[in-house]
Formats: C-alpha cells, structure tokens, sequence
C-alpha cells in the first residue's frame, strides 16, 4: 500500500512533503509520492471504527459479524442464553438503529528522520435490516502532525471523509464491505537551510474499498477462524508549487495518482467472559499483508524562475509484504452500551515504528 522514496518506506499517516527537511525538490518529490500512506491510516483507523464496531466486536477488520443485540457473546451472566432480555440489547435486532464514535491517535517515528502523531474522531449510525444483514454510513476526521529530526520542516494535514459499510452473517461465516471517499488538504514546509524555509499547500482526492471473510468456531471457549481481506485504494494527488523562497529555490510538482491492491491473509481469536456488568470480550488478530499494485513510477517537476528547470524523480518498488498485529477489548453492558479499545501495529518496515489505538462507545437509540 505504499509507495517509496529515497529514505524507504513511510509509516501510515506520513504522506506528501512530509519528509523534504533540507532535501533538494528531486528527494523531496520522491517522499511526496508515499501518497497512499495517506489511507493506511484511513485503512487502521477507519477500519478499527467503522468495521469492527458496525461488527459489534472489539479487533480490527475482518472480524466475523456479529448481530447488535442478539449475539454479544457466547455466553451470559449466568453462563447461559447471549441475550440481556431486560435491557435495550434484547429480544429481536431487526429494525435495530444503532450509532458509535471512535477516537483515534497514533503516533511513531523513522529512525533519525521525523517523528509523527495523528489524532481524530470516526462516528456512525447503522440500520440492522434483517437478522442476517446491516448497513451504515460514517464519517471521519484524521489531523496528522509531522516533525523531522533536527530541523524545522514539518507538516500539517486534514483529512476528512464518510464510509458506507455493509455485513451479512450465516452460520459461522461473517461477510463485510466497506466504501470511502476522504478528501485531504495539505500545508507542508521544506526547510531549504536555515535562513530559508518554503511553504506549500495541496490537495488530494482518495478511495478505499475493502471486503472481508471470516469462519468462526468456538474452540476451548474462545471464538477463533481464519480471515481473508481485500483492499482497494486509489489516491489523486494534485500538483502544487512551493513558495517563499528565493528565486531558484520554489519547487513545482506533477499531479500524479496511485493504485495499491492488497490482500490480508490471517486469523482471529476472541474469549467471551461474564462480569456482573456485562460480558468483556478480549481479542487477538494478525494477519499477513501483501501488496500487488503500486509498482515503481516515474514522476515530473520543475523549478520556478528562471529557465523552469525540470527534474524527474524515479522511484523504487514498495516493501511487497508486511503484517498487521491487533489486540483489543470490548465491554458489552446490560444497558446495550458497549464501550471499547484497541491497539494495532504495523510490522516489517525497516527503522519504522507505527501504533494506533482507538476507544470508543456504540449505542442504541
């Protein structure tokens, strides 16, 4: 899901002119293309919110789909029927309309280049259609802050979105699918020496379609299965020029878009305990990550004043594999309430460290 520039592979909410710390337009329009870092961070978080919580199970995508209201667990207080039949949470789901509202933040670093940290809101409301099937539509917020090591280069980035999302149980199979669109606007600065730092703003335009599989079976008294995902993402990134610097150090860069194909390939598992207040249900999943797509490209620029200079910038092949590590708990109350948090890690990107986490509440009206 990643491009990659001449400092390697950039974490999940690192995107354009996000690293240009005292770099020439050539290194810094290499760094710009990590575009699609932009929705691995719509994919961790939006993904935590929208599918696992339309899911009403702690864990983060491909988790099996579970029918607000009537299946909250394997067992209940008194280690018998899922059902709370005194509360909101009982009888029959159809008809049911439930919302929720997650935060996020995230933060990591690259060794010796840059620190980051992200920070935002995810809400929805869903309609329960049938036992079997659901529906929703969410939006989200994301603002995301970098910092680079030894400089004052940095950038600010807002991103804004919704998300339709459907789920269908049988059986033991759950079946989930996910649609967003997320708008992103960008003020960047490039610190050219230390007497001199040029500023930018641009825009992009991103897609994110995901479905997922899960068989679950109870094992030992804890609900485990394989699961299998599919993403699609497609980001357009706007040209922009750069400014306030001298002439023949503003720096214009191509439009460009990107197109990332990746399958989620691994298993989950979940424990169900009673409480006096509800089930708490904790859960574990890791799943294996391979990229198709986002091959290797060649993109264009030029520097302002003068003859306009043009320069090209050839990238490398993106880390092809990597895996994603979550962990997560999740408090069904008798009231309906439930209220949950998560933690994931992406993992195999050298001198990469990436966290986010997400708590939240979901609810019934």
């Amino acid at each position: 899901m990643m491009a990659i520039g001449l400092m390697g592979v950039l974490p999940n909410w690192v995107t354009i002119a996000e690293a240009q710390s005292y770099l020439q337009p050539q290194e810094a329009q290499a760094l710009n293309a990590n575009v699609l870092t932009t929705a691995l961070v719509n994919k961790t978080a939006i993904g935590s919110a929208v599918q696992s919580r339309a899911q009403g199970r702690t864990g983060s995508t491909a988790g099996s789909f579970r029918i607000e209201g009537v299946r909250i667990g394997n067992v209940d207080l008194n280690g018998a029927l899922p059902l709370f039949e005194d509360s909101a949470a009982g009888g029959d789901s159809t008809g049911q309309l439930g919302g929720f509202i997650t935060a996020v933040g995230g933060f990591g670093d690259q060794e010796g280049a840059f620190d980051y940290s992200n920070g935002g809101l995810i809400g929805g409301v869903d309609y329960q259609f049938s036992e079997a099937l659901m529906g929703g539509l969410a939006i989200n917020w994301i603002n995301t802050d970098t910092q680079y090591t030894g400089s004052g280069s940095g950038a600010d980035r807002d991103t804004y979105g919704a998300s339709f999302y459907a789920g269908y149980t049988t059986g033991q199979v759950g079946i989930d699918a996910l649609f967003n669109y997320s708008f992103s606007d960008y003020n960047m600065t490039r610190q050219i020496d230390p007497a001199t730092t040029v500023t930018g703003i641009n825009n992009s335009d991103e897609i994110f379609l995901s479905a997922g599989v899960i068989y679950e079976a109870e094992l030992l008294g804890w609900n485990v299965g394989p699961a299998v995902r599919m993403d699609l993402v497609k980001v357009w990134m706007d040209g922009y020029s750069e400014s306030g610097g001298a002439a023949g150090q503003n720096a214009q860069y191509d439009a460009f878009d990107v197109t990332s194909f990746t399958t989620d390939v691994g298993a989950a598992a979940s424990y169900d305990l009673a409480m006096t207040s509800g089930v708490l249900t904790t859960s574990i999943a890791g799943y294996w990550v391979h990229e198709y797509q986002n091959d290797s490209q060649v993109l264009g620029g030029s520097v302002i004043g003068g003859a306009g200079t043009p320069f090209i910038t050839v990238l490398d092949s993106p880390d092809r594999d990597y895996m994603r590590l979550n962990v997560g708990a999740t408090l069904q109350l008798k009231t309906g309430l439930q209220i949950y948090a998560d933690y994931e890690s992406l993992l195999g990107f050298d001198n990469i460290s990436s966290h986010q986490f997400a708590a939240g509440g979901r609810f019934e009206f």
